[in-house]
């Protein structure tokens, strides 16, 4: 056996994180959800710091997104040119200065330059454990994913309790105090395995029949279509909520308590169907998961218990997201190098910014990908409830979404032998 090999079947062996790093990107991805819900308690202090109005002081949230989409797309480009420790590093470090100089910005150009500063540590973030977790854990992904997803719930609840609890005049401490729970982090990402399992890699040097290249355009079709559906019915649900069980008779305060319970029941789905993931297959999860999405959005119709209907919602929608990756992750493990996206114009549509010289690499873009997916399904949730009493057209989507695995559970072409999968350490 050649030296080359041996080196190769031993950095194959190396666990992708150790258990102190697991814990420290659970940790990372509460923090990076509390950091997007810190804008929008602190408006009314933005507001009169800086003698903005309510649109304007908006515009932090605005920066933070736009900060997220160009670290997406960044961390992309960089990924697998530098190592993945110094992607996640360079990612907190961003985040935190960023944090830092929103808190203590002179005035509101500054403090919209930090939020864009901050939002692009957000993004590397996002973007380097999701892939990280999708390819690093074998079989274990997608049970991984929903509980490190799950904890930016957490982060999401926190953060405006915080604010709520020491007062918004005081968010620069709030902001302040993020900043220094991202730099311990730093001190655990000597656990990071610095070159993590590339299956696109894997796939390419075992090689694949042309019918498996000429299959990958309509999986990852279906995939798109999963997801834009599934982000529509997400944002459609949080963003309508309130305005439906209103018109139905239930008071602000109620119909505001009911969204938070959605959102909330979308944490506890996806620490719940992480067991789950070890025992059924993606398929499984996610087919049961549209299924009771759908079910429970045509309940919703019934104002009686419409409240507990959109609960259920949250419920099902959870593990759509965090398993679909994994599953996409095996489905298109990486086509030959021959194998390109007609155009990246088109498919910019989806994720933002492709480069057709490296359509082949699946992997490396579906964090990319997913962020774009993200954003662009929101669109459709938006408008779906022309009129907010009827979530009618919210099941359609979700009826529809029901269908879109269903359709990826038809035979395969036939792929590639698979190596034997990395080793990780146990959690």
């Amino acid at each position: 056996m050649s030296e080359q090999a041996t080196r190769a079947r031993t950095a194959e062996a190396a666990p992708a994180f150790s258990t102190a790093a697991v814990v420290a990107s659970c940790v990372g991805f509460v923090l990076i959800g509390a950091l997007q819900a810190l804008y929008g308690p602190a408006i009314p202090a933005l507001r009169r710091e800086f003698g903005l109005s309510p649109s304007v002081a908006g515009l932090g949230l605005s920066a933070h997104f736009v900060g997220g989409v160009a670290g997406v797309l960044l961390f992309n480009r960089l990924y697998g040119r530098i190592g993945n420790r110094q992607i996640l590093g360079s990612s907190y470090v961003l985040m935190a200065a960023g944090a830092v100089g929103f808190a203590l910005a002179p005035n509101w150009p500054v403090a919209l330059a930090m939020a864009l500063l901050a939002g692009l540590g957000f993004g590397g973030i996002d973007y380097g454990l999701n892939q990280l977790f999708a390819v690093g854990f074998g079989r274990r992904s997608a049970a991984m994913l929903n509980v490190l997803n799950a904890h930016f719930g957490v982060g999401a609840i926190l953060g405006p309790a915080l604010i709520g609890a020491v007062g918004a005049g005081h968010y620069p401490a709030v902001f302040l105090a993020f900043a220094a729970a991202n730099l311990p982090l730093l001190l655990c990402l000597k656990g990071v395995r610095d070159q993590a399992p590339d299956p696109a890699e894997e796939a390419q040097q075992a090689g694949g029949d042309g019918a498996l290249r000429r299959s990958l355009a309509s999986v990852l079709a279906m995939f798109v279509t999963l997801y834009v559906l599934h982000v529509g019915i997400e944002a459609g649900v949080g963003g309508w909520e309130p305005t439906h069980l209103e018109t139905v008779g239930y008071g602000a305060g109620a119909a505001a308590t009911a969204t938070s319970v959605y959102w909330l029941m979308m944490t506890v789905g996806r620490f719940l169907v992480a067991p789950l993931a070890l025992r059924f297959s993606a398929q499984s999860i996610i087919t049961v998961s549209c299924a009771g999405m759908t079910g429970c959005l045509l309940l919703a119709v019934v104002p009686g218990i419409a409240p507990y209907a959109y609960a259920g919602v949250g419920l099902f929608i959870a593990p759509i997201f965090p398993t679909g990756l994994p599953w996409l992750n095996r489905a298109a493990p990486g086509p030959a190098r021959p194998a390109r996206w007609s155009s990246p114009r088109p498919w910019s549509a989806v994720s933002w910014r492709a480069r057709p010289r490296q359509g082949h690499r699946v992997v490396r873009h579906q964090g990319r990908t997913a962020a774009a997916v993200r954003r662009l399904g929101a669109v459709p949730g938006r408008h779906a409830l022309a009129d907010p009493r009827h979530p009618g057209p919210l099941s359609a989507l979700s009826l529809l979404s029901a269908f879109d695995p269903l359709s990826l559970l038809s035979p395969a072409p036939k792929s590639p032998p698979k190596r034997r999968e990395a080793s990780v350490c146990p959690l």
